[in-house]
């Protein structure tokens, strides 16, 4: 057996031993020395009761090395000071309590510990690369407890927490600052198969990021609720890349903070849930790229950044809904190819863009209901190319933009839309929706018509498509007139030059652009009339004893003979239209005197009115030119 290094111990120590040997916890204020303690792990002193070396009170002097230490029993040193960093580089413990304590430093890398590791209101002050307390690549069986504790370094991180495996780490009600780029808190790579609760925790790195735990894994939440977490630099104050939770991200009522740069920065993230109700974040909020298995809910939460995006979720993934009502971001909202497998409910939400979009979600997916109303948007909405399963809302919604307020170019709404007609200027080329909600279809016209930038022929073809398949196709051809109209209102050069555009609109005028085939008719009938009047006027003027139109067999005798008014009519008929009733023979127009050349240029109009409605009656019937524009 190898003997013990001390030889006399002092009468502290030597109640000590025997309290040990007798598994008794031993109180004292008076000093032990840090040796006794590691030859009593060891069995130096003896057997050691399984209850473990259970110290309270004392002042450990000397420093507490357990560097490969395979202990026989557990240690507690509860409300004690250790006045030099204690040491258990890949040590094994059955347990660890620490708690209570006041420690100049712990450096646990590679230890193993059996069962719990407490470190329960723990004031300890440090520095170093490696942290005020170190558990880089140990192994915890048990909890690792942090509850209340109050660490703080001048040069480092506070817990260096690199590639940790534990059960669970709690830290309720923590107190911890760190310095510089490593993080006050470094969980990179860290396994835990439970939870990690850092709940009402006050947190603080004011030049790097808070908590750092790029890759870790948490098979429980991962918990924040209430924190108070302040970061510095571009890091971010909550550091999450590449970070997998298997419960639900918790920053229910938090405060994360960073006024240089992000407060979040969880791309790649992926998690059972995200709860942030209640949540204040200052500086950008980054999911890109995240997975979250299950609902996000940021009800309530202020995202504020000043210097850009307040919250960026570009390509992320939701498997399940978001909702958001009562949100306040000042800042963009970015959702650009972002994927929602339930509803998106952003309704009632304060969006704050300024001179960038209030929310840009191009390409954004939404298999249920997008909901806007109520929302108020200083700053346009983007919703190009996205595709809604669901309902597309914006009632009650204010938005304040230069330009565009609206931007649907080629969205996708399979379900109802409700767009308040007065919403502001609106981009709908492309736009293709299931019906209209509450909105009708002369005041979708009116939005159409009267607040689009452009003219684009897509929304007006959409509409007629809408309402043809609810049966109603009188409204259908009103909708395509109205597209016409503002092809020459406001794309006159889309028509063609000056004479395209004038036949465009006495096409308009007479036929409605081929929609209204009965005012075409009604225009041919109205010109065979007056061709037939004009015949019957004719054989009622005249001059020198001849009339405009009189018999043929006397239009060179001194005096016309009178035509018959059937005969009259019938010259009409004759000069204007293609068909012959077969009256020239015996009664025509009088071209030998003045009045009857003027007939006959009438006429000659007439018959030109006649053959254009003919065609445009034939177009409108056939459809032959209804796409035009």
């Amino acid at each position: 057996m190898t003997l013990p290094v001390l030889g006399k111990l002092t009468g502290a120590e030597r109640e000590l031993v025997d309290a040990a040997r007798s598994g008794l916890a031993y109180v004292t204020d008076a000093p032990v020395r840090a040796a006794v303690l590691r030859e009593l792990l060891l069995g130096l002193r003896g057997p050691v009761d399984p209850r473990g070396v259970r110290v309270g009170g004392a002042r450990i002097a000397g420093t507490l090395n357990l560097d490969h230490v395979d202990a026989l029993a557990g240690l507690a040193l509860v409300d004690c000071v250790v006045v030099n960093p204690i040491s258990a580089r890949a040590a094994t413990l059955p347990w660890l309590d620490l708690s209570g304590g006041r420690v100049a430093g712990f450096d646990g890398t590679g230890v193993r510990i059996g069962h719990d590791l407490d470190l329960t209101g723990v004031r300890a002050t440090g520095s170093g690369d490696f942290g005020v307390i170190c558990l880089r690549d140990a192994r915890v069986d048990g909890l690792v407890v942090f509850a209340r504790a109050e660490i703080r370094s001048t040069d480092g991180p506070a817990l260096y927490l690199d590639d940790l495996e534990c059960r669970a780490l709690r830290g309720v009600g923590l107190r911890a600052t760190g310095t510089g780029e490593s993080g006050a808190i470094r969980l990179l790579g860290a396994r835990v198969s439970g939870e990690v609760f850092l709940g009402e925790a006050a947190l603080t790195n004011e030049s790097g990021p808070v908590v750092h735990a790029d890759s870790a894994v948490v098979g429980g939440d991962l918990n924040l609720a209430a924190a108070v977490v302040t970061g510095g630099g571009d890091a971010g104050a909550l550091r999450l890349l590449g970070a997998r939770v298997g419960g639900q991200l918790d920053l229910g009522e938090a405060e994360l903070v960073n006024d240089s740069g992000p407060a979040v920065g969880a791309d790649r993230l992926r998690a059972g849930g995200l709860y942030g109700t209640g949540v204040t974040v200052t500086g950008a909020f980054s999911l890109l790229n995240a997975r979250i298995d299950g609902q996000v809910n940021l009800g309530g939460a202020a995202l504020v950044n000043p210097r850009g995006r307040a919250l960026s979720a570009d390509s992320a993934r939701i498997e399940g809904s978001v909702h958001a009502a009562g949100l306040r971001a000042s800042g963009p909202v970015s959702l650009i190819g972002a994927h929602v497998t339930g509803d998106l409910h952003l309704a009632g939400t304060e969006l704050a863009g300024d001179e960038d979009p209030a929310l840009v979600g191009a390409r954004l997916r939404v298999d249920g209901t997008l909901r806007l109303s109520g929302l108020t948007a200083t700053g346009a909405i983007h919703l190009a190319g996205a595709h809604i399963g669901g309902e597309l809302t914006l009632t009650g919604a204010e938005i304040a933009a230069t330009g565009t307020v609206l931007d649907l170019e080629a969205a996708v709404v399979d379900g109802p839309v409700f767009v308040p007609p007065g919403i502001g200027r609106v981009d709908l080329d492309g736009f293709r929706f299931g019906s209209l909600g509450d909105v009708t279809w002369r005041e979708w016209l009116t939005l159409i018509r009267s607040h689009a930038a452009t003219y684009r022929p897509g929304p007006y073809q959409q509409l007629a498509t809408a309402e043809r398949a609810a049966g109603h196709d009188g409204n259908a051809r009103q909708i395509l007139i109205a597209q016409q109209r503002d092809l020459h209102r406001r794309a006159p050069k889309a028509i063609g030059g000056w004479p395209a555009r004038r036949f465009h609109w006495l096409w308009g005028f007479l036929a409605g652009y081929g929609y209204r085939a009965r005012q075409t008719a009604a225009a041919l009938l109205l010109a065979v009339v007056a061709a037939g009047g004009l015949g019957l006027w004719a054989g009622h003027v005249g001059s020198g004893g001849h009339r405009a139109a009189e018999r043929t067999a006397d239009l060179t005798a001194a005096t016309g003979t009178p035509c018959t008014t059937v005969e009259l009519i019938g010259v009409g008929l004759d000069r204007g239209l293609p068909l012959s009733p077969g009256v020239r023979g015996r009664c025509d127009l009088n071209t030998g005197i003045a009045a009857g050349q003027w007939f006959t240029v009438a006429i000659w109009l007439v018959q030109a009115a006649i053959w254009a409605l003919a065609t445009l009656a034939l177009v409108g019937y056939t459809g032959l030119v209804r796409k035009t524009g």
